[in-house]
Parts: structure tokens; C-alpha cells; sequence
């Protein structure tokens, strides 16, 4: 059952959790003016996609948390799971962005697949622009607003698992072609980095399903999934901007 502690928990964890995407984005931003490149530049839109989608859910937490106080249910609200409102779906939408902002790193600096590239961004387009959509006309959608989420949302975990197994893919693919240590081992971690976003996705869907009808649970699957961003998102700074300190352990 889903409470308004549960609630209150994850808004704490996403905060936390948003405020660490936040450094890693920051980290990439100066890496970026300081040395400026096109791959650096796409990571820098990567990284503040995915914080603003954490900040989106916090949000979305906190305003919801605030109705039920206003409405004196803070204390005996009880439910069997949570359910998406506008800001959960703005979470999606920015989520969706990432990936296309990933999908165009890869293919600047792993792949050369012009093909590829816009096939998934007009694909990765349309689910931005339902999302969009859905955030708008969300509340007034009554009963059907299940179907609709329920479909978009499967769609985009279908783009995302495709752009994380290609990111794995075309990182081993350029860590087995290069002899140099340090460029080896930097697509290794970015290769792992798009491993851990399959389980991302794993995580997050175990936690929609694990309970019947419409909606999140808030079992530890759901905190896994977010601790699986952050590792990713750890291990694509360590392999893409290969700090002094890594580059001097591997040399």
C-alpha cells in the first residue's frame, strides 16, 4: 500500500538523487568549457535532461504531498499504488529528451549511422510531443488517462532500452578496436553505463507491475531504479571524461 510516508520518502530520495545529477551535470558543463567539443556538448544536455526530469518527480511529490495537507489527508491517506499526475509525465518527457541528446553523442562520437539517427529521433520525437500532450490534457482525461500513460510509457521504455543496448554495443565495439589503455577502458565504462540503464528500465517496470491497475508502488525496485541512473551516469563521466586521477591509475 502506498501511504503518504512512502510519498514523502521517495520526494526526499528524488531530491537527493536530483541534487547529485545536478554536480554530475556541472562537472560535465566545465569539463565542456573548458576543452569544447560537439560529443561534450550532447553529454552536457544528456546530464541537465536528466536532472530536470529528477526534479520534475520531487516536484510532482511535493505538490502532491501539500494537496493532502490542504485537504486533511496528509495522516490517512491510503492507497494501492500512486498515481501519475502532470509532473510524472514531464518527468517521462524529459526523460525522452535524454535519450535523444544520448542517441546524438553516440552517433557523433561511437557511431556514424545518419539513418539510425533520425529514424530514432522522429520516434523519440513522437513521444516527446504525447507526452507533452498527456501533461496538458492529463486531468481531464477521467478513466481513459490509464490507457494513455500506460501505452506512452511502454513506448518510451521500449526507445530507452533500444538507446541503452546500442550505447553498450558501439562502446565495446570502439573499446575492442582501440589499443591505447586508457580509451579502452573509457568505452568499457560507458559501455557498462548502458547496461545499467536496461536495469533502469527493468527496475522501473517491475515497480509499475508489481502491483495490479494503474500506477507505481514505491517497492524497492522503484529506489533501485533511480540508484541505477545515478551509477550510469557515474560511469559515463569516468569513461567519457576520464578524469587525471583515472587516466593516471590506468596509465
Amino acid at each position: 500500500m502506498v501511504t503518504s510516508w512512502n510519498i514523502f520518502l521517495a520526494m526526499i530520495i528524488e531530491f537527493a538523487i536530483t541534487g547529485i545529477m545536478l554536480m554530475i551535470f556541472l562537472l560535465f558543463l566545465n569539463k565542456y568549457l573548458k576543452n569544447k567539443s560537439r560529443p561534450r556538448l550532447y553529454m552536457v544536455y544528456t546530464m541537465l535532461a536528466w536532472t530536470i526530469s529528477g526534479f520534475f518527480t520531487a516536484i510532482g511529490r511535493a505538490h502532491f504531498l501539500i494537496q493532502l495537507f490542504l485537504t486533511n489527508q496528509l495522516f490517512t491517506y491510503n492507497v494501492t499504488a500512486y498515481i501519475p499526475d502532470s509532473f510524472l509525465i514531464l518527468t517521462l518527457a524529459c526523460f525522452a529528451l535524454a535519450n535523444a541528446f544520448y542517441m546524438v553523442f553516440i552517433q557523433d562520437f561511437f557511431e556514424k549511422s545518419k539513418t539510425i539517427l533520425i529514424v530514432y529521433i522522429i520516434f523519440d520525437s513522437i513521444g516527446i510531443i504525447g507526452f507533452l500532450i498527456l501533461a496538458a490534457i492529463f486531468p481531464f482525461l477521467g478513466t481513459s488517462a490509464e490507457l494513455v500513460f500506460t501505452l506512452l510509457w511502454s513506448y518510451q521504455a521500449i526507445l530507452t532500452l533500444f538507446v541503452s543496448l546500442y550505447l553498450s554495443v558501439s562502446a565495446f565495439k570502439n573499446a575492442s578496436k582501440t589499443s591505447n589503455r586508457i580509451f579502452k577502458h573509457g568505452s568499457q565504462l560507458i559501455g557498462l553505463s548502458g547496461i545499467l540503464m536496461v536495469f533502469i528500465n527493468i527496475m522501473f517496470v517491475i515497480d509499475e507491475f508489481i502491483v495490479p491497475g494503474f500506477g507505481g508502488a514505491f517497492s524497492i525496485f522503484y529506489y533501485l531504479g533511480w540508484f541505477f541512473v545515478i551509477v550510469s551516469a557515474i560511469f559515463v563521466y569516468l569513461g567519457f571524461i576520464l578524469p587525471n586521477w583515472l587516466r593516471t591509475r590506468w596509465e
